[in-house]
């Protein structure tokens, strides 16, 4: 079978707009989380490789999240938008909880050398444009 025979079938199957649907639902709860977890965004790392790094983790996870559909994502603007709003909760969710953990680790190295007394050993941490303890640079 010739390649564009084949290249016609696939269009014909996919429905492009469930898929571009689906790729915006996924890509909005992604973009938060790596907006928001430290080792993944953090304000070092410029908005640009941010939004790559969002694209890319949407590509690798598209395949998964659309095969356990239980059924076709409806086309409807008050079906999408609503949908919208609740992975961008959830995404705020899982990338609140996934920066705590980074903040209490930094937190418990900050009172270690405060127990420690040395927290006038302070050096400033320019991508954060805060100061930190050397313990509480562990995250």
């Amino acid at each position: 079978m010739p390649m564009y025979q084949v290249f016609h079938e696939l269009v014909e199957k996919l429905d492009m707009t469930t898929a571009l649907y689906g790729g915006a639902l996924i890509m909005t709860r992604l973009m938060i989380i790596v907006y928001m977890v430290p080792f993944l965004g953090g304000s070092a790392i410029p908005n640009e490789v941010k939004i790559g790094l969002g694209l890319l983790l949407t590509v690798i996870a598209y395949p998964a999240a659309v095969t356990g559909l239980a059924e076709p994502i409806s086309t409807h603007v008050f079906v999408i938008i609503p949908l919208m709003f609740k992975e961008m909760f959830v995404g705020l969710v899982i990338g609140f909880i996934c920066a705590e953990v980074f903040y209490g680790v930094s937190m418990a190295g900050k009172m270690l050398d405060q127990a420690r007394q040395m927290t006038m050993s302070q050096m400033h941490i320019p991508e954060d444009r805060q100061q930190s303890t050397e313990t509480g640079l562990i995250a």
